[in-house]
């Protein structure tokens, strides 16, 4: 698990660098085009590029957290590419050298993508999150006792209220006494 972890955190570390770097040769135009994409792919955060929440997960997050916001890297990255002028995309290659990420594909989409892939195959079990890369127009529903919630899971809740989705709590009683199967 370890291994992953760190495979991961590199891969947002050079993702973080990329994505920093697009900035460089984006117009204001496409700048705000790519904001747009972004945040019609769901993966735009405090920022237009959800910087705070990279380097957040570089820095203190799990495995969980490092996947998720390196799925959000990927998207980031294509939306970005999707907006560029073949002069452009050799200026961003040029870019990305200079701030030391080195692959044979300048923006790494070969190396994330095998990474991502890995860590889908490896990680146990259905995992707890909330994937805001995920399937444009789906529905994520958590259901949680609220009377056995966690600090964790309330924090979770309110993460997911961040970036947009409704939480809704509704005491045992109040839906007639229904139990889990």
């Amino acid at each position: 698990m370890k291994n992953i972890e760190n495979e991961l955190r590199d891969e947002l570390r050079a993702a973080h660098a990329i994505i920093r770097t697009v900035l460089t040769v984006l117009t204001f135009d496409q700048k705000i085009q790519w904001s747009n994409a972004n945040e019609r792919d769901n993966v735009s955060g405090e920022g237009m590029t959800r910087a705070d929440e990279r380097k957040d997960s570089i820095e203190r997050g799990g495995v969980d957290a490092l996947y998720r916001e390196l799925k959000c890297a990927d998207r980031i990255i294509v939306n970005a590419r999707t907006l560029l002028t073949h002069h452009q995309c050799e200026l961003w290659a040029d870019a990305i050298r200079l701030a030391g990420v080195v692959s044979r594909n300048a923006t790494r989409d070969d190396v994330r993508d095998q990474a991502l892939r890995r860590a889908a195959r490896e990680l146990p079990g259905p995992q707890f999150g909330f994937d805001p890369a995920g399937a444009a127009n789906s529905v994520t529903v958590v259901m949680l006792p609220t009377d056995a919630m966690s600090a964790d899971h309330t924090a979770f809740l309110h993460g997911l209220e961040r970036l947009g989705a409704r939480v809704f709590s509704v005491p045992m009683n109040a839906v007639g006494g229904v139990h889990a199967a």
